[in-house]
């Protein structure tokens, strides 16, 4: 519902909706870095399948926004963060990843047959 609804009061005007999180967290990437390497932010969403990583919020903002991104009003970022979390709970044994806390939902408006949402005019 919230999801719905949220897309509903958007301005996308007959066009697609991609959704991006900003979740705080400890996250060690399953890539070639060293595992040492602990990130606090992830970015997912952006791409499809893809998260990407960062020590400071300020630099998850700036990547999100950077790709065409913008912030859901605070009404229905709440209502979404809320379902996600209630999704995440029904899972039996909880999730296979870490899911973190997430802080900030963030929409791109695109036409169907964009390339992973591109068009975000």
């Amino acid at each position: 519902n919230a999801i719905v609804k949220a897309s509903q009061t958007m301005t996308c005007n007959e066009k697609n909706i991609k959704i991006a999180t900003i979740t705080a967290g400890q996250f060690t990437p399953q890539t070639p870095l060293e595992p040492s390497n602990i990130f606090n932010f992830v970015v997912r969403g952006v791409f499809t399948g893809d998260e990407m990583y960062f020590r400071a919020v300020e630099d998850a903002i700036n990547f999100t926004v950077e790709n065409g991104f913008r912030r859901f009003e605070l009404e229905e970022e709440l209502e979404w963060i809320d379902t996600v979390q209630n999704a995440y709970e029904r899972i039996p044994g909880g999730p296979s990843v870490v899911v973190g806390s997430i802080l900030m939902v963030y929409y791109k408006c695109f036409r169907v047959g964009d390339a992973a949402g591109t068009d975000n005019r």
